[in-house]
């Protein structure tokens, strides 16, 4: 036990018990710092399409579904594509695999299981994954018009982005940082990876375009990303009832607009998130940011 009162009271249990005035080890196990796995089976039982890729697997939980293994080609074209792009003096083809193959060890540890791939056969699809997704956000980022399948047809590149923040579909953002800094060495206008990111995942944010997030804090895959944006940047919701002079039963039910109007409440379009529900007793004002329905809405909201 680490500190605390609770912590040296047990301390001292422990060493009655003992008989011994036996010290603790301090040396805690060394834990993956996260997990990525499957939902839990009764939520992908009740609304199966928002948490299965659809097109891409991303990582080891999917890698053997054998609807995504076509894409496989899809992103062997994206790797070679970029092998080509960097083919100079450096051998960035064993670069990359070098790199995924020393990343492997750690980002084993961020599953619950290797899924019956073996070593060599993680590395390779780390490589390949990564190289994926990260030529995907170069190319959203810069407007390129690729002439590529997946730029071609209007649906896939929307499925694509939305299969990229699946559960389970997930690669550790260290190994995605890893290859971007490989793969754009030397270039020292590239903007921060989290940036990138925001830039091609917008589409499934609502206010993106007020997205004020600090992109020097590394998430720790893309879902986390996606997470992160709706977490509320102030907390001023604190308001007494007696503030607002609201009529109030004992129940933590929320008002209707229409109540909350009659009531001498001003709705107003709140900004960054849809957390940031601010009240100002003051102006008796109440700011709730705007939410945009759309056929992804049901999916992003079940991941979320």
């Amino acid at each position: 036990m680490r500190g605390g009162p609770l912590g040296n009271h047990v301390q001292e249990l422990i060493n009655e018990g003992h008989g011994t005035e036996r010290p603790i080890s301090q040396d805690w196990p060394d834990l993956p710092p996260f997990i990525i796995s499957e939902a839990p089976k009764n939520m992908r039982q009740l609304h199966p399409q928002a948490y299965e890729p659809r097109l891409v697997s991303i990582g080891p939980v999917h890698h053997s579904d054998e609807r995504l293994l076509p894409m496989i080609q899809d992103k062997l074209r994206f790797y070679l594509r970029l092998s080509e792009q960097l083919y100079g003096s450096r051998d960035i083809d064993n670069e990359i695999k070098r790199k995924a193959d020393n990343l492997a060890h750690k980002a084993k540890s961020c599953y619950p299981h290797t899924y019956g791939m073996t070593d060599s056969d993680f590395g390779l699809m780390l490589a390949l994954d990564a190289c994926f997704i990260l030529e995907l956000f170069r190319y959203a980022k810069q407007g390129i018009v690729v002439d590529d399948p997946i730029f071609r047809a209007r649906w896939m590149l929307p499925a694509i982005r939305l299969d990229l923040i699946k559960f389970g579909n997930q690669l550790p953002f260290f190994v995605l940082e890893a290859l971007y800094d490989l793969t754009s060495s030397g270039n020292e206008s590239q903007p921060p990876l989290t940036k990138l990111a925001a830039n091609f995942l917008a589409p499934l944010v609502p206010n993106a375009h007020e997205w004020s997030l600090p992109f020097d804090k590394k998430p720790t895959h893309l879902l986390a990303f996606i997470h992160s944006t709706f977490s509320p940047m102030s907390h001023n919701c604190s308001v007494a009832i007696s503030d607002i002079n609201l009529p109030w039963d004992g129940r933590c039910l929320v008002k209707s607009t229409n109540e909350l109007q009659n009531y001498g409440i001003r709705l107003k379009k709140g900004y960054y998130g849809l957390l940031n529900i601010n009240f100002d007793p003051s102006t008796a004002v109440l700011e709730i940011p705007s939410l945009v329905i759309n056929h992804d809405t049901v999916s992003i909201f079940e991941i979320w």
